[in-house]
């Protein structure tokens, strides 16, 4: 585990979420929020060990509304125990907010720029045995931005088609979360807790967006103007009871919690197609209302096996209950008005999906001699799947057993210096908008669509890390790791004879990735630190299935630094460097959002 302490950083103060974990080893954030770990964005986001439907939902709109200043620490676990739930196949992120202090106190933020504005209270007190903090944030951000799309359609090798278009978006985006916890110590051994964390926003989309085809010696066969506006209103709560109980012997421990999260919204698109001289031509309304209900249950409970606590035993089961519900029309009409939209049945339906998941583990913690350490331990996970549609029909339903390893060993060279070695196996199971076959037809020329058959990936990784603390106060980790991923979830798209673009996750690849990540912070003078990540990752994408491969280096570089000013003031920079990404379809590279062609043809099976 890598350790950031937020709480001590006055560089952080009017930011959010995603500007703390900017600053922490081992990450990497873009300007929009998406947090990646050596590469993968397949990550575990956790708050106070807890999970949160708002990070389930967008893990990046839920960081960007996230106070910066409530968080206390962020813990960075490349290789989770088997404590952990095996969900998130790049490891998990767990964020320590801030506890009520023995006091009354509180704090009033305003931040206010010509992007964004935001003002965030925080009131926490402890009096005798009873504790309450509560944090809210309202906030109000512009999203402004241009694409630029070029994309050739191939037919065995020869170009068929070539497709230009440019997208504008300028959208205002208001929100407002706020969380409260209670706490009530009966005595120096028991702590119960009720936590209530609810969020609500309305996400607009709208963009205005030109497209042009041409044939391969230049003539141009269609152009028209696409007018869409987009919305998303969406609304969500985790409620959760704690219960922490210290037994006997030093270290014996007994820990429960339950937790609902019910989450809901309303998506929405209506788009107006033109042509190149105005002329009308078509109009399309999508309305998607979205249910979503999750129950946890889970117990641990930790036992020293020996008396100075070197061994340590610690077990535990968890329930996680899922049920969605998507009922989604579809209107369209190629008069315009004041003439009626025809409701099209064939693209209109209720999707139900539920899921349950039981697991259970065991965990052995080892403090050996001459500064060893080592743990084992294994968890097995039950998950069963079903999924329907209106009527009935093309219901489908799956059950899956994993079986999920975990293993580390380490040595303690000397007060400042530490070697681990660790194995874990981890797994992504699909949300529900990736299995929701709804299809997003606001751009003609480019549809998305989820997969209801869609399965988990299932990850396996080795990593070997070192890590430097010496009494200087610089910090330096340097891992080498591998990571094996079977049954990949990855965007495929495919074009047909129109030129049209139908994008749906699909699990038909696998791949392989390794790399190293180096993190360090250094204080440069006592008024000036630096800290930064490098990641240099190899990624090659594998699918038998279409006889295609994908691989290829890349890299990203961060660095942070702040100056403290007399009178509590600090100025602080940021800045970061990417490379191309390897997808599956071939790169990406900063700032585009197009797959260059390379592609090499896989020999087919004898």
């Amino acid at each position: 585990m890598l350790v950031y302490n937020a709480g001590n950083d006055i560089g952080i103060k009017g930011g959010t979420a995603a500007d703390v974990l900017r600053k922490a080893p081992a990450l990497n954030v873009d300007p929009q929020g998406n947090v990646t770990m050596r590469g993968s964005g397949t990550l575990r986001i956790l708050v106070d060990g807890k999970y949160s439907g708002q990070m389930a939902r967008s893990a990046a709109d839920a960081l960007n509304m996230m106070p910066a200043d409530i968080i206390q620490s962020v813990e960075i676990i490349t290789a989770p125990s088997a404590k952990y739930d095996a969900e998130g196949a790049a490891g998990v992120i767990n964020i320590i907010t801030k506890k009520g202090s023995k006091r009354f106190s509180g704090a009033l933020e305003v931040t206010a720029s010509n992007w964004e504005q935001a003002i965030n209270p925080r009131v926490s007190f402890s009096r005798n045995k009873w504790n309450m903090s509560f944090h809210g944030h309202f906030h109000r951000l512009q999203d402004k931005s241009a694409t630029f799309t070029e994309r050739t359609s191939l037919q065995n090798g020869v170009p068929t088609s070539t497709l230009f278009q440019e997208k504008r978006l300028n959208n205002v985006m208001p929100h407002t979360s706020g969380e409260m916890t209670i706490g009530f110590a009966p005595d120096s051994a028991t702590e119960l807790s009720l936590n209530v964390n609810a969020w609500l926003g309305s996400w607009p989309d709208g963009s205005t967006q030109t497209t042009r085809i041409f044939l391969p010696g230049g003539e141009m066969t269609d152009a028209y103007l696409q007018d869409a506006r987009k919305k998303e209103r969406f609304h969500g709560a985790d409620i959760s009871l704690g219960y922490n109980r210290k037994l006997k012997h030093p270290g014996q421990e007994f820990t429960a919690m339950a937790q609902i999260s019910p989450t809901g919204g309303n998506s929405s698109y209506a788009s107006i197609q033109s042509a190149d001289d105005g002329k009308f031509r078509s109009r399309e309304e999508n309305i998607s209302e979205t249910r979503n209900t999750e129950y946890t249950l889970q117990a641990d409970y930790a036992h020293p096996l020996t008396s100075d606590g070197a061994f340590m035993l610690e077990s535990g089961v968890k329930s996680i209950f899922r049920d969605a519900n998507n009922q989604y029309d579809v209107w369209f009409s190629d008069a315009p008005p004041p003439a009626g939209l025809e409701f099209l049945s064939d693209r209109s339906d209720r999707f139900s999906y539920s899921q349950t998941v039981v697991a259970g583990y065991l965990l052995m913690k080892m403090k050996l001699k001459r500064g060893w350490y080592a743990e084992a331990g294994a968890r097995l996970e039950h998950t069963s799947m079903e999924g329907k549609f209106r009527g009935g029909k093309d219901a489908f339903s799956n059950t899956l057993l994993n079986f999920v390893p975990t293993a580390t060993v380490s040595k303690k060279l000397d007060d400042a210096q530490t070697l681990s070695l660790s194995y874990t196996k981890r797994l992504t199971r699909p949300f529900i908008w990736d299995l929701n076959p709804n299809a997003d037809a606001s751009d003609p020329s480019n549809i998305v669509t989820g997969n209801p058959a869609l399965l988990p990936e299932i990850m396996h990784q080795g990593e070997l890390s070192y890590a430097w603390t010496p009494a200087s106060g610089l910090f330096l980790n340097v891992a080498a790791f591998y990571k094996q991923t079977d049954q990949s979830i990855f965007d495929l798209t495919t074009t047909d004879a129109n030129g049209v673009a139908t994008t749906q996750k699909q699990n038909l690849a696998g791949n392989r990735q390794y790399g190293t990540n180096i993190s360090s912070a250094v204080q440069l003078t006592p008024k000036w630190n630096l800290n930064g990540n490098l990641n240099i990752n190899r990624l090659d994408y594998e699918s038998r299935a279409l006889f295609v491969a994908s691989k290829g280096w890349a890299s990203d570089i961060n660095l942070n630094t702040m100056y403290k000013l007399p009178g509590g003031v600090a100025l602080s920079a940021f800045g970061e460097y990417s490379t191309r990404t390897i997808t599956f379809r071939g790169t990406v590279r900063p700032g585009t959002s197009t797959a260059s062609p390379r592609r090499k043809k896989l020999p087919r099976p004898k």
